[in-house]
């Protein structure tokens, strides 16, 4: 069943509109509050986004937050963080929602 242009989802990325990214408690930089918080990103193997091992540009360099981009292509294969809480459909504007993490920092 073909969903109607109206209905059709998408991701409207918190971070990317923000323009923010997001350090952990263990020092992980991770692409967004909701990949670090929920842990369940799968696109992204954490050993990568170490900031004890790695600096912010080596992170950002590496490809590893372009992982999650790209599962946006397909809807079916969208991560389900993503899916969860930046899914819009084309009549909405955007998701508005609510992190309540205060370790969010503008980049």
């Amino acid at each position: 069943m073909h969903q109607s242009k109206e209905n059709r989802q998408h991701i409207d990325c918190f971070a990317i509109r923000e323009k923010t990214i997001y350090v952990s408690a263990r020092q992980l930089l991770h692409p967004c509050c909701h990949t670090g918080h929920f842990n369940s990103c799968t696109a992204v193997d954490d050993s990568v986004l170490d900031l004890k091992k790695y600096s912010i540009k080596e992170i950002l360099d590496s490809g590893s937050f372009n992982n999650i981009k790209n599962s946006w292509n397909n809807y079916e294969t969208v991560e389900p963080v993503c899916k969860k809480l930046c899914s819009v459909t084309e009549n909405e504007k955007s998701r508005k929602v609510k992190t309540g993490i205060i370790n969010i920092i503008n980049f």
